[in-house]
């Protein structure tokens, strides 16, 4: 210890401990449970800022000890003189923060409502949510739904509310949904059996509520036009991918027409594909007169499309 630093803690201090104390925040300091009193200011704030460790949870006290206080100023702080004053203990309980089971169900709905906006969905909370009791910090608790998962599926999801105190996170809340998908899809409008081939006339298009199970991706009326049912499905059953099997319309190395559409224009070329494809697909195409790559749409066996958006500049 420098003759410098001696006389910054000359004079001494004195900490006053109070039988018991209620504090804010997630972490203790002396200053939040004693009064510190000095002629050195410097060295009185030192004293209080001493981090003294946790602050107990809500529901629950801590007990702090004079001599144990005295013990771990003498090491954090070695040359200060400190006298005690007051009690010998002093029992600190939490100032409380109370966040309402509506509050935090509320933040979960907007979460999920916005992962689904645009789409026409139903969404259901399973189960009850209670209040919870945070530590009062410097400034109200936020809420902060964290919503990862981004397929947009009907069945169960589950939104995580993360409760923050001062910047922290003190406690997640798990919050279960029930989620009802409506889409326009298409169904058939008579039974037809496995190995039938599916025509213009068989299908239309009509809302219907999507199934949890249903794991397949819906197709588009011309990507159906000529494929070939592998179960057999009712009248009003929609029609997926995991329903049919799709002949290729377009076999890699075919020479294809390919139209380009910007606005009203459009203008065509000829292509060779360079993959496979089905009515629907997004295949790679090469120009024949330039080499030119791109990627086109099938729309038959003999022309792909492609639309492009915005102005040439």
């Amino acid at each position: 210890m420098t003759i410098a630093l001696a006389l910054l803690f000359a004079g001494g201090l004195t900490v006053t401990l109070p039988s018991e104390v209620r504090v804010a925040g997630t972490e203790l300091s002396l200053g939040d449970v004693a009064t510190v009193t000095g002629d050195d200011a410097i060295a009185a704030e030192r004293l209080r800022a001493l981090g003294l460790g946790y602050t107990p949870a809500p529901g629950y006290t801590r007990l702090l000890r004079r001599d144990h206080l005295a013990a771990q100023i003498a090491r954090a702080l070695p040359g200060v003189e400190v006298h005690f004053a007051g009690e010998d203990r002093c029992r600190v309980a939490p100032e409380v923060e109370h966040i309402a089971g509506a509050r935090i169900r509320a933040a979960a709905e907007a979460e999920i409502a916005r992962m689904f906006a645009g789409r026409e969905a139903e969404v259901r909370l399973e189960g009850k949510l209670r209040d919870e009791v945070l530590p009062m910090g410097e400034s109200p608790a936020k809420l902060e739904p964290m919503l990862t998962e981004h397929e947009l599926r009907p069945g169960t999801w589950s939104v995580p509310v993360r409760l923050v105190v001062d910047g922290a996170v003190y406690k997640t809340v798990w919050t279960t949904w029930a989620v009802e998908l409506w889409e326009t899809r298409i169904v058939l409008v008579r039974d037809v059996a496995r190995g039938e081939t599916l025509a213009p006339d068989l299908f239309t298009l009509k809302r219907v509520l999507v199934s949890a199970n249903a794991g397949a991706i819906s197709l588009p009326p011309a990507a159906l036009d000529g494929a070939v049912l592998v179960r057999a499905l009712a009248a009003g059953s929609p029609v997926s991918s995991r329903d049919v099997t799709r002949p290729k319309a377009i076999v890699r190395g075919d020479l294809v027409s390919l139209e380009i559409r910007r606005g009203l224009i459009s203008a065509r070329a000829l292509a060779v594909a360079k993959q496979d494809g089905r009515i629907g697909d997004r295949i790679r195409v090469v120009l024949q007169a330039t080499g030119r790559e791109m990627f086109a749409v099938v729309l038959s066996s003999e022309l792909v499309g492609l639309q492009m958006n915005g102005r040439r500049r």
